[in-house]
């Protein structure tokens, strides 16, 4: 059968969408509809923005050494899920496993890689009688285009939680 999906992820629960446009998911190598997925509206999106907010109070405040842990079990989640989130991207696409392992992989990496940053970065910068603190801002809104893979949203979400800053995707 077609998989519908009618939720989102917001405040660490998946919750019945308040929008009640769907979109059909269309596998271009077909053009069948494999999926349906109810989108979200404005009301989904307060709720949202509300949660990361709430969420950021503390996230805000953690420490690097806790957030390059964070960004390590985010590439454990990733990469214990790359059959999947290939077998989706080539469902998706209509690409070739060849094509879409490696962005999958990539993905996956930049987790690494900003868990790397975080680590290596200055956060505090000082000369003369100026010192400059990185801290982060608050909510990032992540934005990715219509068809845009995983890879984007990693590389996006890796950034985010390195900075300290909570998201809504």
């Amino acid at each position: 059968g077609i998989t519908t999906i009618t939720t989102h992820y917001i405040d660490g629960a998946l919750v019945e969408s308040h929008g009640r446009e769907v979109m059909d998911i269309i596998k271009p190598a077909s053009g069948k509809v494999i999926a349906r997925v109810t989108l979200g509206d404005e009301e989904d999106t307060r709720r949202a923005i509300a949660a990361a907010k709430r969420a950021f109070v503390t996230f805000g405040r953690t420490t690097k050494e806790e957030r390059a842990g964070y960004l390590r079990q985010l590439h454990e989640a990733v990469s214990a899920r790359i059959d999947d989130l290939t077998a989706a991207m080539v469902e998706e696409y209509g690409g070739v496993v060849q094509f879409a392992r490696p962005i999958v992989q990539s993905g996956a990496n930049a987790f690494l890689a900003a868990e790397r940053g975080v680590q290596e970065l200055p956060w505090t910068r000082s000369w003369g009688k100026t010192t400059v603190t990185l801290e982060p801002v608050g909510v990032a809104g992540l934005i990715t285009a219509w068809n845009a893979n995983a890879l984007f949203i990693c590389l996006k979400l890796a950034s985010a939680v390195g900075a300290g800053c909570t998201v809504v995707i």
